[in-house]
């Protein structure tokens, strides 16, 4: 430092000349505050006066105004100024002497830059090192200027003040908006900008103290609020120099709260985004330009307002200028949010920093009781430029930043080429060359992405240059990644293309010519890669850091369609892709044959190394998306070349393969080991093969398909398809046959479980079979029709063979009953058992769904263009399945009857305690109860439910069946109610097993309720329902014998009783019982049953002799019969005709059965002259085998049935047969009928 001293102390003494005073005075006023920074010339020039004098003799500079120093006198201000005025002269001799001899390269270029440190846009940045004044030196020594030229370039660009400057402001978002009162959230916002000039004059607007400043979040930012800042606006100090920290402080554009007005001016441009509606976090994006007048007073005023509500109260008054605004947010209630504005942020300019600003900003408003308080935040970011379109202003562009940035480059690269490698954040540059180029970028608004398109096209021309290939490679990925990152970042947001790509056509033009050259010196490096295929990930990682800058300068959207740089290198890579892929794929496949002579069938090892590679091909050909991104990068289809490399040569390999295979087959085609080995082998080649096509297929387009040669490979395995069949077939009885064989130890340990491992094991093969025919998924029709109907055949033929198996087992374990001569019980094993039957039937209903019976009738309809075939076909899948389910059902059947038979013996024996026993005891049949309920509580939770309704429903008829068989007949009344309720109990039970009304209420129930019905009967019913049946009967008898002609009626009398009127006409035709071949008849006419008309007598006519048509004429009278007695069912009139013999029993001929409810009734004037007659044929009784008869013949405890019984079987039992010759007798029987009435 002291050396240092002493030379510009003997610099001065020789020379008188200030510069380096000069220079080191502007470091010291750059890299002091912004108060003292902004000076007049004037005081400028008296400082560096007073300071050479004080230089000059050894002084200290001073510490106060009071004009004294810490050593020696002060100077008079005469003398100050005489030698500045000596120093001025002096200096510009000087300039202009130097100034025709230098010359500096780009000296425009150092000039800007120079200026852009000399006077920065903004407040600059007060960091050791990199202060504008510490940068000088710097930018000396890049540009190589000597310290004299150096500093007179300071003096010359000192009095360049800036001006015509504005202001950039991009207003990005608002975050946590509420209204002014914290009540709601705010919508539909939008922002007004203006720079508000206070020194233009006086506003005539009151001021408000609504407005304040604004403060950044504690998260985002250290600084105070821009108006409440220590170092506020020379014209808010106090006279003491302090500044004003009063949060009351007027703001320029509106006034106190009082009646003070504020001065300024709103002359400004107003600005406005565009209106977010209905979100409390708006995002605009917009960037505004506001010029700025004043760089010390001038300060940016952002309004934020929501529309709705301004809306409502500019109804009728349409308001569009800013004024509006701010008279809705001068109220004196403090209620901001009522006329659509909601607050404010005011940023003054001189607080920007020079490198531009990035922040979040507090939305302040001024509440009910005069605080401020923030309601939001606002995300700005500013920055300070020349004005773009001002003539006066030497205007610097893209072109001038990439020779400053070339020349940055160069001077790095000589300095650091032998010390370090360069990339690091800042890319190729040092910090302060950065900071440099960052603060003449922002002065002269260069983008974001000019800057870094400038820094790789400088990048890319020095890694041409000889000695700096390697050095700048790591600079030159640092660059591309931080280009790619900036276009990207252009690319969001933006509605407008040009928007997106800010770029002029010489940046375009200049990238495209640099990144081609580097391109095509880069492109022999291709040759150089390692393998290409197959791609490992070393290989790719090689490539990668070989190619990644290549395929970062391909990858930007800025080359034309026809790029020869991206087809140059291209065309290198897909070359030698080709050759490795060829290359591999031919050793490969030479390594296939088979050349040991100790092995006889070669194929069998040929077949299956070729599903080796098969399968490594395939794995290769599956797209891994690294890969093909990698390769996408030079408009490469990898997967689509290396397909194309390596199919034709693998279908080739794979049919010369599949021949040998074929007549392998046929040679051992007796012998099931080598066929199943053999099948094995080539279903395993099919599937890869078929994987490998999928693959391919995927890699190529539709109209590249028929060019492959694997298209076709089904056709290469047709005949081995027949193979696969029969092995399948063969492998499903194999594995149902060792299922079976694990069934017998199985041991039952839960009874959830509803069938065994059997059943389970041979869906599984069937599963596995039509899952094996999915796979081989045949596209030809006809082998399509042909597999799925012989895999339909297999898997029917194996269930009916698991079916009888089952059955063959039952038989054989006499249904698992373990007790010998005990009693029979359903156990969980025999349930299994009869479910793993069930359970392999219902399998049967979903191969039309399994093996898409549709899909293959569509396919071999369309072959042959013929719906009947298709029809054909599927009529003889279905009939295949129809078969064999019909004959497991009958199995099943079959196997539930014989177990139903195995019940029997046990339910006949706990049904003969209820039923012959113990009749009368209630609880007699608890037992019998007990016992089924035992078995069908085992049956219900073990068999599927498929089965149990049918067991239940054979058990329930089984049981009336029994029930039927055991009933006693002839008992007492009270036998028979018991056994009505032991019916009534058993049916409830059925009931809630489950059985439905249909299956409980059936034909043997209906059968044995009738029966016991009927036996519980009295006597008296019993009677007259079976002579209700011979009345009702109008079957016409088979054998005739003769007619009957009577007339009945009734008279009514008193006490509701009637008398019956019946006259007996003629008989006709009536059979001949005598010798002689004629009888002698007469009739005996009863009223039955006789138990009711007790006191009426049998009346009978007399005999008439030697006659088979008698006539009687006689009419007979039965008194004092009851009325209800007449209008009962099964009361009657009989008429019996007998042949009166002298000798012995009367022979019976026939008898007539009236119902006496339809004889019709006589008046008291009217007599039996006038009735109709009624002609009736004579039967002969039989008797029968079951009804009323029957159960009266059975109650020998009964005296009247037993007289009943004995008067019927007088007429039953002794029935002679005619003597006569019946010829039609009865021929003229009405004539002669009517003739006599007459």
């Amino acid at each position: 430092m002291a050396d240092d001293q002493t030379e510009h102390e003997c610099h001065f003494s020789r020379s008188f000349d200030n510069r380096k005073f000069i220079l080191a005075h502007r470091r010291k006023r750059l890299n002091s505050a912004p108060t003292r920074f902004l000076q007049t010339d004037h005081e400028i020039h008296h400082e560096n006066t007073r300071k050479n004098l004080r230089d000059l003799k050894g002084c200290e500079p001073w510490n106060n105004g009071s004009g004294e120093t810490k050593r020696g006198r002060p100077v008079s201000c005469t003398s100050t100024l005489l030698m500045g005025v000596q120093q001025l002269q002096h200096q510009r001799k000087l300039k202009d002497k130097v100034t025709q001899t230098r010359k500096i390269k780009h000296e425009n270029i150092y000039r800007g830059l120079l200026r852009s440190l000399l006077h920065p846009l903004g407040a600059p940045d007060d960091t050791v090192g990199l202060r504008p004044g510490d940068l000088l030196d710097h930018l000396r020594e890049v540009f190589e200027v000597d310290h004299e030229d150096h500093e007179l370039y300071i003096m010359e660009e000192s009095p360049h003040r800036p001006y015509n400057m504005q202001v950039n402001i991009v207003v990005l978002e608002a975050n946590g908006l509420r209204s002014s009162d914290f009540s709601e959230d705010i919508c539909n916002c939008y922002c007004l900008l203006t720079l508000h000039h206070p020194t233009r004059g006086k506003s005539s607007l009151q001021n408000s103290p609504k407005n304040m400043s604004p403060r950044l979040s504690p998260r985002n930012s250290h600084r105070s609020s821009p108006m409440t800042s220590p170092e506020a606006s020379p014209r808010l100090l106090s006279r003491n120099g302090s500044p004003q920290h009063s949060p009351r402080t007027a703001s320029p554009m509106f006034g106190s709260k009082g009646n003070c007005s504020g001065s300024g001016s709103l002359d400004s441009e107003v600005l406005r985004t565009s209106t977010i509606k209905n979100c409390s976090h708006p995002k605009w994006n917009e960037e505004f330009t506001l010029d700025i007048e004043d760089y010390l007073t001038d300060e940016i005023q952002i309004f934020l307002c929501d529309h709705d509500q301004q809306v409502k109260q500019e109804k009728h008054h349409s308001v569009k200028n800013f004024l509006s605004v701010l008279k809705h947010s001068n109220s004196s209630d403090g209620s901001d949010g009522e006329n659509g504005y909601v607050g404010k942020i005011t940023i003054p300019i001189r607080e920007i920093a020079a490198l531009g600003s990035d922040d979040w900003y507090d939305i302040m408003v001024m509440g009910a009781k005069g605080r401020t308080r923030a309601i939001g935040k606002c995300h700005l970011k500013m920055g300070i430029s020349y004005k773009q379109d001002f003539e006066d202003v030497c205007q610097f562009s893209s072109e001038d930043y990439y020779q400053a940035y070339r020349q940055f480059l160069q001077y790095t690269y000589r300095k650091s080429k032998a010390s370090r490698s360069i990339a690091d954040i800042y890319g190729s540059l040092t910090l302060k060359d950065h900071r440099i180029l960052q603060m003449f970028a922002e002065a002269h608004r260069i983008s974001k992405l000019s800057q870094a398109i400038v820094n790789v096209i400088c990048l890319l021309e020095m890694q041409s240059e000889e000695g700096y290939l390697e050095l700048g490679e790591g600079n030159l990925h640092v660059a591309l990644d931080n280009l790619r990152m900036t276009w990207a970042t252009m690319q969001i947001g933006q509605k407008n293309l040009l928007d997106r790509m800010p770029l002029t056509d010489i940046e375009i033009s200049n990238y495209r010519k640099v990144a081609a050259k580097y391109i095509h010196q880069k492109g022999d490096i291709v040759f150089d890669l390692p393998e290409l295929f197959p791609p490992t990930l070393e290989n790719l990682n090689i490539m990668k850091s070989k190619l990644s800058a290549i395929v970062q300068l391909l990858g930007l959207d800025l080359w034309q369609p026809d790029c020869e740089a991206k087809k140059e290198i291209s065309e290198k890579i897909v070359k030698k892709l080709q050759e490795d892929a060829s290359r591999w794929i031919d050793e490969e496949l030479g390594d296939i044959e088979e050349r040991s002579p100790e092995i006889k069938d070669k194929v069998l090892p040929e077949i299956e190394r070729l599903t080796n590679l098969v399968d490594v091909v395939n794995s290769h050909c599956t797209v891994l998306p690294v890969l093909k991104q990698f390769y996408h990068n030079f408009s490469i289809n990898y997967y689509r070349l290396v397909s194309f490399a390596v199919e034709k040569k693998i279908s080739t390999m794979c049919v010369t393969i599949m021949e040998k295979m074929n007549t392998y087959k046929k040679r051992y085609n007796s012998y099931p080991v080598n066929i199943m080995l053999a099948s094995r082998q080539t279903l395993r080649l099919y599937f890869s093969t078929r994987k490998l096509h999928l693959t391919i297929r995927d890699n190529i387009s539709r109209r590249d398909v028929f060019r492959l040669n694997i298209h076709h490979y089904q056709e290469w395995f047709e005949v081995s398809m027949v193979y696969w069949l029969q092995t399948f077939k063969s492998e499903c009885i194999q594995r149902m046959e060792k299922a079976l064989e694990i069934d017998k130890d199985v041991v039952v340990v839960t009874n959830l479980v509803k069938y065994s491992h059997s059943s389970v094991d041979v869906l599984s093969c069937f599963s596995q079979v039509i899952e094996e025919w999915r796979k081989i998924d045949f596209r030809d029709p006809d082998c399509a029709v042909i597999g799925v109907t012989k895999i339909t055949d297999i898997i029917c033929d194996g269930a009916r063979l698991y079916a009888e198996k089952i059955h063959t087992i039952l038989e054989r374990n006499c249904y698992y009953d373990d007790k010998l001569n005990a009693e029979f019980d359903v156990n969980d094993r025999l349930c299994i058992t009869l479910n793993n039957i069930e359970h392999v039937r219902m399998y049967l209903s979903g191969l039309p769904s399994l093996l898409a019976w549709d899909n293959v009738v569509m396919m071999i309809s369309t072959r042959y263009d013929n719906d009947s075939t298709g029809n054909q076909a599927l009529a003889t899948l279905q009939r295949l399945v129809d078969l064999s389910n019909d004959e497991i059902l009958i199995k099943s059947a079959k196997l539930l009857e014989q177990i139903c038979e195995k019940m029997k013996v046990d339910i006949e024996r706990y049904m003969e305690i209820f039923t012959k026993k113990e009749p009368k005891k209630v609880s007699s049949v608890d037992k019998f109860l007990g016992y089924l309920n035992t078995n069908l509580q085992t049956l219900n939770s073990q068999l599927m439910p498929d089965i149990y309704p049918y067991v239940n429903e054979q058990l329930w008829e089984l049981i009336l069946k029994s029930l039927n068989k055991q009933l006693l007949t002839g008992q007492q009344l009270d036998y028979y109610d018991k056994m009505k309720m032991h019916l009534r109990a058993i049916t409830y039970f059925f009931q809630r097993t489950g059985l439905g009304e249909q299956q409980l209420y059936n034909t043997l129930y209906d059968d044995f309720k009738t029966r016991l019905d009927d036996n519980s009967k009295k006597s008296e019913e019993l009677m007259l329902q079976y002579y209700n049946h011979l009345a009702t009967d109008v079957v016409t008898p088979t054998e005739c014998y003769g007619h009957l002609a009577f007339k009945a009626a009734y008279m009514e009398e008193t006490r509701g009783n009637v008398t019956i009127y019946v006259t007996v006409l003629r008989g006709n035709d009536l059979p001949g019982l005598d010798a002689s071949g004629y009888s002698d008849p007469y009739v005996e006419v009863s009223l039955q049953p006789h138990r009711l008309f007790g006191f009426s007598r049998c009346q009978k006519t007399h005999v008439v002799k030697q006659t088979l048509n008698p006539v009687f004429n006689i009419t007979f009278q039965f008194p004092n019969v009851s009325k209800e007695a007449l209008n009962k069912p099964g009361t009657c009139i009989l008429f019996s005709v007998f042949d009166h013999d002298t000798i012995g029993r009367d022979d019976f001929a026939g008898e007539v059965v009236v119902h006496m409810p339809t004889i019709l009734k006589i008046g008291m004037d009217k007599s039996m002259d006038r009735m109709p007659a009624i002609i009736m044929p004579l039967k002969r009784p039989k008797r029968p085998l079951e009804g009323p008869f029957t159960i009266l013949a059975q109650r020998d405890w009964d005296k009247d049935a037993k007289k009943f019984i004995y008067d019927r079987s007088r007429f039953i039992d002794h029935q002679p047969k005619r003597t006569d010759k019946y010829n039609n007798a009865g021929k003229g029987f009405f004539s002669n009928f009517f003739a006599n009435l007459s």
